[in-house]
């Protein structure tokens, strides 16, 4: 599968992701996903939020960090292992070439 998917990266058949990753400082589970969204390179464009700094976001996601956003759709929430988040990541990165993600075929 990985093989596969490093050819469609290259090909130009995998876009990069947008992942926005929602933690708190001292969170080591938060640590974590970032260094893994970050060792994805290229494949991943990644936004960091602190919980902390926002009242509804400590109230929606405090108990779950770190959370992980990908495309706009919550994905990943508290416990997860960088095998699961890069899977999220890759099959989140496979779609058509010049295509967006949500965008739909249109239909004459």
């Amino acid at each position: 599968m990985r093989e596969i998917l490093v050819a469609l990266f290259r090909r130009g058949r995998m876009a990069p992701v947008h992942v926005r990753l929602f933690g708190r400082p001292g969170c080591g589970l938060c640590d974590d996903a970032e260094r893994w969204l970050r060792a994805e390179g290229r494949r991943v464009i990644l936004e960091t939020v602190d919980v902390s700094t926002d009242p509804d976001l400590e109230r929606r996601y405090g108990m779950w960090v770190p959370v992980v956003e990908i495309e706009g759709h919550v994905r990943l929430k508290a416990r997860f292992d960088r095998s699961g988040l890069v899977a999220e990541v890759r099959r989140a990165g496979v779609r058509p070439a010049g295509r967006a993600p949500g965008a739909r075929r249109a239909t004459t």
